[in-house]
């Protein structure tokens, strides 16, 4: 008998509806309400084993393969729920999704139900993702929309800083269309690949960017990280992001 057979529903095969995300949030907290809280969801281990599924390193796989990993990691959440989070939130083509989306979702949504246990805790810090996490999570999504949804769940969880402020998630906001914009410009979709531009280019595109999202990012450092992610006529973007967030 399949793992988490118990909780499965088979009333979901209907391919063309749009679910409630404020519902999906609520059935996730009460599928592991008595399970996550203390951290037993191993997900490195997830990580791990959709890697291995996808065989091809495509970032692709069907509902069937990631509800497989799912049960073997031993996670019980109900196919319909899995159905919806994969239709909102990771579809990339028809009846086929994009696990790292999913893994992301499942992970951040486990951070919030946490988050709401006890803000004040030192582990809330420990957990919270940094901005060079936000920023591997933009760099390995290849779609611009699958990058603007990111960008989205940063603010939400950042609680929808307005991005004409000053606060610091705000600022880092703008700083993640920054980062989209950068790498609307990646002719490879192999996201293992360093993402290198020509310096001049590199360049140009930094302070263009830099103007319309209004960072600020002082010409001096600008030059000091082109500076650093050097490789020899390009540009290393992926390390020069991260710096510039510092």
């Amino acid at each position: 008998m399949r793992f988490g057979s118990s909780v499965v529903n088979d009333d979901d095969d209907n391919e063309s509806f749009d679910p409630d995300e404020r519902q999906v949030r609520i059935l996730l907290k009460q599928n592991l309400k008595y399970f996550d809280i203390n951290g037993a969801i191993d997900f490195d281990k997830l990580y791990r084993e959709f890697k291995n599924t996808d065989r091809n390193q495509t970032g692709i796989l069907n509902r069937q393969q990631i509800e497989e990993v799912i049960y073997k990691v031993r996670i019980p959440l109900q196919r319909s729920l899995i159905f919806q989070i994969l239709e909102k939130h990771c579809r990339a083509y028809l009846r086929l999704y994009r696990w790292e989306a999913f893994f992301q979702y499942l992970k951040e949504q486990l951070l919030d139900i946490r988050e709401v246990q006890d803000r004040s805790s030192p582990i809330y810090t420990q957990r919270t993702p940094t901005r060079s996490q936000w920023l591997d999570l933009i760099r390995r999504e290849y779609t611009e929309n699958g990058r603007v949804r990111i960008i989205e769940r940063f603010s939400t969880h950042n609680e929808g800083p307005r991005l004409e402020s000053n606060n610091p998630s705000a600022w880092f906001a703008r700083f993640l269309r920054l980062a989209n914009a950068m790498y609307s410009h990646r002719a490879s979709t192999n996201r293992e690949h360093d993402f290198l531009l020509p310096r001049e280019e590199a360049r140009r595109l930094f302070r263009a960017y830099n103007q319309v999202w209004d960072l600020k990012i002082e010409e001096d450092k600008l030059q000091r990280v082109l500076d650093i992610c050097g490789r020899g006529g390009n540009t290393a973007i992926d390390d020069a992001l991260k710096l510039l967030a510092k």
